[in-house]
């Protein structure tokens, strides 16, 4: 009954009329005028004069249906800001209101939860099935509580352990000292792509979350989700890192002067720095050379194995390569400077840790993307 007036506004007649099947013959025209002005089939009534809403027209399930899925968009929203902020409130190390802020964040979370809990409730009495709602929220609730917990305890550890994270004197090896940098990347001519490092953190952490929420969003049981196939060519990248850094180092180590020996002149310096330099770029050239090799292995064996092989693989040792290899692991900062300024000087080596977190943020999101553009893709029945 309560579709019968829309639909007499529809076609232009009255409910009696509609009731009775009837239409008197001074109105017909006027009904025919006003049918010419209705929408083709297929076509919706919205933005015509008068118009019922789109609501009229659906189902009672149908409705409940799309106010179920409203609710489950602005659960991940307020997911997604939650997250966000408590990221963001236990980056702020060494401050006093971190742990006040993070019991604000979970708070706030919480709040959100028990309203969509509630809201499914009312779903549930109406008969709809609130099964994968309820999935989505406990999905948010374990991405939630891994990051408010890490968070927490990289609050502890910094405010307990600062000492160690923040440029203390690890070790020494001979006039070099190894150093750890949790804080501001050190950026000189040297070193252009520290530059980037110290930049682009905070916006890698929000796209990364916004493409793996999106990525969680399309997920089905029937969606192609291979994370062995976007991981694991990572581990050349960083065995390579490794080795480019590792013989930096040695370079840097057995060609600085020794105690008792002269001091350098400023000359002898800049030749150890371009050794140095000219060690990660020789090495770099082996590891490009491997990662080539394995990049046409990975594309024989798909194209032998009929696609047993995923053809992510080879496409990802190349969207890797892009952010690897041209940083050539810079951010092991070798100083040498120091040298030839007094003969018994002591320099660093220090092992950044901002950058690899950025490099490691940025291929992260390489394969969130890569995970997201998987799950777009049916399997073939």
């Amino acid at each position: 009954m309560t579709l019968l007036p829309p639909l007499a506004q529809l076609l232009g007649i009255t409910v009696d009329e509609l009731l009775a099947g009837e239409v008197h013959e001074e109105e017909q025209a006027a009904g025919s005028t006003e049918a010419a002005d209705a929408p083709e089939d297929g076509d919706s009534p919205q933005g015509k004069p008068g118009a019922p809403p789109l609501e009229a027209f659906l189902t009672p399930q149908q409705y409940l249906a799309d106010r179920q899925g409203s609710t489950d968009d602005k659960m991940l929203l307020a997911a997604v800001v939650c997250i966000l902020a408590a990221a963001y409130c236990g980056s702020l190390f060494g401050q006093a209101a971190v742990l006040r802020n993070l019991v604000i964040v979970l708070i706030v979370y919480i709040a959100f939860r028990v309203w969509h809990s509630k809201q499914c409730d009312r779903f549930a009495a109406l008969g709809l099935d609130t099964a994968v709602s309820r999935r989505r929220a406990h999905m948010a609730d374990r991405l939630f509580g891994i990051v408010w917990v890490f968070e927490l305890l990289v609050w502890w550890l910094v405010k307990r352990l600062g000492w160690l994270l923040f440029d203390y004197e690890l070790n020494k090896i001979d006039r070099y000292y190894i150093v750890f940098s949790a804080g501001d990347v050190n950026i000189n001519s040297h070193q252009p792509w520290l530059l980037f490092y110290a930049m682009a953190s905070v916006p890698l952490f929000f796209a990364l979350v916004g493409v793996f929420a999106l990525a969680y969003r399309r997920m089905k049981p029937e969606t192609r989700f291979r994370p062995l196939a976007v991981t694991l060519p990572l581990l050349p990248y960083l065995i390579g890192a490794g080795v480019i850094g590792w013989n930096r180092a040695q370079t840097a180590l057995s060609q600085m002067p020794q105690f008792g020996d002269p001091q350098p002149t400023a000359g002898e310096v800049e030749a150890m720095g371009r050794a140095i330099d000219a060690a990660g770029r020789s090495t770099l050239l082996g590891v490009i050379l491997a990662i080539a090799v394995l990049a046409a292995a990975v594309l024989v064996l798909w194209r032998v194995t009929h696609g047993r092989v995923p053809l992510v693989s080879a496409v990802m040792l190349a969207v890797y390569a892009v952010i690897w290899l041209p940083t050539n692991a810079l951010w092991l900062d070798i100083g040498y400077e120091g040298f030839a300024q007094q003969p018994y000087a002591v320099e660093d080596i220090t092992i950044q840790l901002g950058g690899l977190v950025t490099l490691l943020m940025l291929t992260a999101l390489c394969a969130g993307i890569a995970l997201f553009a998987g799950s777009l893709r049916r399997k073939k029945a």
